[in-house]
């Protein structure tokens, strides 16, 4: 069973990885009868950060104070974060139907699909990628 993980970073805030190896987000906080409440506020392919989460705790909780309710929680309030596979498919339909691209196009699917292909372009980094770049190196 899967638990939910605090923010290295920001106090009430917990990520849950979930099977397909995307992050939720939540917030947690005492509500007016000193009960501990977690609110899931979305999902990273929506666009939802850590420091999003954290800017709505706040305001969750400044409502708290002033005794008014607590703001409703927008879902898709982000536009949809770009994969490798959207720029992959854009980038490939502008190029020629030669032999070369047929190769770039079965390389990409066979090797780098599978690990980065459905993981935002913004999050993915050399240091995660490393390990990767061994196994495909030794491969070759």
């Amino acid at each position: 069973m899967s638990k939910f993980i605090n923010s290295k970073k920001y106090e009430g805030v917990q990520y849950y990885i979930k099977a397909d190896g995307t992050k939720s987000y939540y917030v947690r906080y005492k509500d007016e009868e000193n009960r501990l409440k977690r609110v899931k506020i979305g999902d990273e392919t929506d666009g939802t950060t850590e420091v999003y989460c954290k800017n709505k705790r706040i305001e969750i909780l400044n409502a708290q104070n002033k005794g008014e309710q607590p703001p409703k929680i927008v879902k898709h309030h982000r536009k949809k974060v770009l994969t490798l596979n959207e720029v992959a498919d854009k980038y490939f339909a502008t190029k020629d139907s030669s032999r070369s691209t047929f190769d770039r196009i079965s390389k990409y699917k066979k090797h780098l699909a599978p690990i980065l292909g459905n993981r935002s372009v913004t999050s993915i980094a050399y240091n995660g990628l490393s390990g990767h770049l061994c196994r495909f190196h030794s491969d070759s």
